[in-house]
């Protein structure tokens, strides 16, 4: 009887094995599209973001762009890039916010809405601008701007049109092992059909302790730039201590 439950634990474990590759090792890496670098406001840093994805957004249709709420700083970011991005040509006829984001005043001309429970209504009116030719920007929090992230809105938008999407995602980082304590994006991984904010988490982690050992001015920003799958962008944002 212990045998035959010793080969039930290891056909478990090998499984276990099998899965976790399958999970996570058929995924393509993340691709560096800037590495950690410094910078004096985060307003130059969406002046460099716009510079390296102009290509990307100029054929982007619907745009998904993510924030920290916490983070007032992310949200002049976005002001700023979006004022980048018309002056530049590459204008986008309307704006969508999420309602739980305090914009007020913010983002001029947009639109309101409660994006989990008014989703359909948003996906008809993206229809509606396809076939006007026109480009709308969605801003949501991170959690739900993250194509990493099953179930969340984007997932869900996804779903229900068929122009693509493609997601830029702002997140701050962690500097040093004791602020990860503080991450608004936990790492928390449980069990392989994980599929919420942890594996994003996770992965911003990742990428932060590849930074850990090198010494930016303090009190100046400093961020990374990510391509996380073909339309799927993870931005990260701090300033150092």
């Amino acid at each position: 009887m212990l045998k035959k439950l010793y080969w039930v634990v290891v056909l478990i474990i090998v499984i276990g094995g099998v899965g976790l590759v399958v999970h996570f090792g058929m995924k393509p890496r993340p691709v560096p599209i800037v590495t950690l670098s410094s910078f004096e406001t985060p307003e130059q840093w969406a002046q460099e973001l716009f510079a390296k994805l102009q290509t990307t957004i100029q054929s982007s249709k619907i745009l998904v762009i993510g924030v920290d709420q916490r983070m007032p700083d992310h949200f002049s970011f976005w002001q700023t890039f979006l004022k980048i991005s018309t002056e530049a040509g590459v204008k986008f006829d309307s704006m969508v916010v999420d309602h739980n984001l305090s914009v007020t005043g913010q983002f001029p001309g947009s639109t309101g809405l409660n994006l989990v429970e008014e989703i359909d209504m948003l996906a008809n009116g993206l229809k509606g601008a396809e076939q006007r030719s026109e480009r709308v920007v969605i801003l949501v929090p991170t959690s739900h701007s993250s194509q990493m992230v099953h179930n969340n809105f984007v997932y869900h938008l996804k779903k229900r049109i068929t122009t693509p999407v493609t997601s830029i995602s702002l997140s701050s980082f962690p500097r040093s092992r004791v602020e990860e304590k503080g991450m608004q994006l936990a790492c928390v991984v449980e069990g392989l059909e994980d599929a919420g904010t942890g594996m994003l988490g996770c992965l911003v982690m990742q990428i932060a302790r590849e930074g850990y050992r090198r010494q930016l001015p303090s009190g100046k920003w400093s961020g990374v730039i990510e391509q996380v799958d073909p339309n799927d962008y993870l931005i990260l944002l701090t300033k150092e201590p």
